[in-house]
């Protein structure tokens, strides 16, 4: 069985679920956070799967929490993402189509966002 931290990281579970099934866990090492998991989360919300409130609280789990940490090799493409999705929340932007194409095709090729 995936622990809840997993769970999250693959939006199985929303995040009022993860704080409450974390409460009691020892929370040990933190989760890799990929690439494709990043691609996961743009995809569920392109096919409107989640909304943009989900989407940013999980981006602001993943970035602001210690549950989860980069893959060395995907570190420097996955915190670029973040960062302009975090922004979109500062910002009051929207995140178009053409915005998450751009993200998916930086992260399948490991690139960072310029």
């Amino acid at each position: 069985m995936k622990s809840p931290i997993n769970q999250y990281r693959d939006l199985e579970i929303n995040k009022s679920e993860l704080f409450e099934l974390i409460k009691s866990l020892d929370i040990g090492q933190p989760v890799e956070i990929r690439n494709e998991h990043v691609v996961h989360l743009l995809i569920s919300y392109k096919k409107n799967e989640l909304d943009l409130q989900q989407l940013l609280e999980w981006v602001n789990i993943v970035w602001f929490s210690d549950l989860y940490e980069y893959a060395d090799e995907h570190a420097d493409c996955i915190a670029s993402v973040l960062n302009e999705l975090e922004e979109l929340d500062e910002k009051g932007k929207i995140l178009t189509s053409n915005d998450i194409n751009r993200y998916v095709v930086a992260l399948q090729n490991n690139i960072e966002m310029s």
